[in-house]
């Protein structure tokens, strides 16, 4: 099992904490350096602060310690080391060298060689260990999107496994039916009446299989996407005028609220089919307790909300994290697919839809749609 890679955020502190380091030391060592005494020591001190930087920041961080890191830090070493032995050579009168090679010699060490050979290293190490941080991020990167790779074909696994028990277990019941009513007929015990009553029961079995099937049809299918400009208000009285002759039976009232001159963009056949879908739901969660409000208005950032609002019997608590599950239904002829459908279709959008719980009880279904045309669907 690979080792969780490690997050580009903590790769990049590093560099970040670096270039703020020597700017700050920089800025001190400039600000110190007038002074005849203290100006002495600026360059040893400095060379210094930034050697004992590189080792504590390659000690805490053992991934950073590569070739390069470590000319860097011999570099500063021999900065620290020349800067210093200059100022001990001119400071100390030592009778075996004369002042003139004393201060050559310091010279060499402080300004020089010692100089130019430290300035060497660390130039060629931070010139070889820029590419190595940015091949370093490439590979937390490949690593990390590696990781998430591997992770959504394990949720694509999961998902089908759900869909194969959900799929087995919605026609695991109508064939135990169908075999039942078999087993009957075959007994040759039932007269002409309780044959066609067998029959019957076979015929309704056969058809809830057949809804089934049709409706993983429709959940894995991939219409063509042909988003337009439609005028909400309208497209609402559309949805409600399919469903008014049942609620109308049913005596519910359905009530539209639509500015005139509100529009959103979208594929009109499948945000009919969702709305569709919505408020046959409502309607059925309100019998004889109307009125269903369907209503659309704007968004406080852009785009378009749509609402259904009924006032049923509301979301269980226990229901509202599976809602959109497929084959999950609180109803008992249900299939469990339409939320799923209309979810996928919705999300082809690049949309949300969610439901919640009344104000004032019952449920609210809200499809929320983005501002403007979307050029593609999203898969």
């Amino acid at each position: 099992m690979e080792a969780e890679p490690k997050k580009p955020s903590e790769v990049a502190r590093k560099p970040a904490l670096f270039v703020a380091w020597i700017s700050v030391t920089t800025l001190v060592a400039a600000l110190l350096a007038g002074g005849s005494v203290v100006g002495t020591w600026v360059r040893p001190a400095f060379f210094g602060a930034l050697m004992v930087f590189f080792l504590s920041l390659g000690a805490r961080s053992p991934d950073l310690r590569s070739p390069a890191w470590r000319l860097i830090e011999i570099g500063f070493l021999l900065l620290t080391l020349g800067s210093a032995s200059a100022i001990l050579l001119r400071a100390i009168d030592v009778d075996l060298l004369s002042p003139a090679f004393r201060e050559s010699l310091a010279f060499g060490l402080d300004r020089g060689v010692g100089f130019l050979l430290g300035m060497a290293c660390v130039g060629y190490g931070i010139v070889l260990w820029v590419p190595e941080i940015v091949e370093s991020r490439q590979h937390a990167r490949l690593r990390l999107e590696k990781a998430n790779s591997v992770l959504e074909r394990q949720d694509a696994l999961v998902n089908i496994g759900e869909l194969a028990a959900g799929v087995a277990h919605e026609l695991r019941n109508p064939l135990a039916i169908v075999k039942s009513a078999l087993q009957r007929v075959r007994s040759d015990k039932l007269d002409e009446e309780e044959t066609l009553r067998c029959l019957d029961v076979m015929e309704r079995a056969v058809q809830k299989a057949d809804a089934r099937i049709a409706g993983l049809l429709d959940l894995g299918r991939m219409t063509d996407f042909e988003p337009e400009l439609h005028q909400a208000r309208r497209f609402l009285e559309d949805v409600a005028g399919l469903v008014r002759p049942q609620a109308r039976a049913a005596g519910v009232t359905i009530r539209v609220d639509a500015d005139d001159a509100l529009t959103f963009w979208g594929d009109r056949e499948q945000l009919f089919q969702v709305m569709l879908n919505l408020l046959r739901n409502a309607l059925q969660a309100t019998p004889h307790r109307g009125p269903i409000h369907l209503r659309a208005e704007t968004r406080e950032h852009g785009g378009t909300r749509m609402i259904v609002e009924d006032q049923g019997c509301g979301i269980a608590e226990a229901a509202k994290a599976r809602l959109f599950e497929p084959f999950f239904t609180t109803k008992r002829d249900g299939n469990g697919l339409g939320l799923s459908i209309c979810a996928r279709l919705v999300e082809r959008h690049s949309g949300r839809l969610q439901l919640v719980s009344g104000d004032t009880g019952g449920c609210r279904a809200i499809l929320e749609l983005p501002q403007g045309a979307p050029r593609h669907a999203k898969v």
